[in-house]
């Protein structure tokens, strides 16, 4: 499981037969394990990342 908290910029997340979802600074969101998807970074991007494993 991967935790992500964005501190500032823009991504786009679209995981595999899901809608696109869209995150900026101050939100959060988890990738379950065998995430299959794209992460396109729209604006630069500050995290903290974290990898629970």
């Amino acid at each position: 499981m991967d935790f992500c908290y964005i501190l500032s910029g823009v991504v786009g997340l679209t995981e595999e037969g899901q809608p696109p979802r869209t995150f900026r600074a101050g939100d959060s969101f988890v990738m379950k394990p065998g995430y299959i998807g794209v992460w396109k970074t729209i604006e630069s991007v500050r995290k903290i990342y974290v990898v629970v494993g």
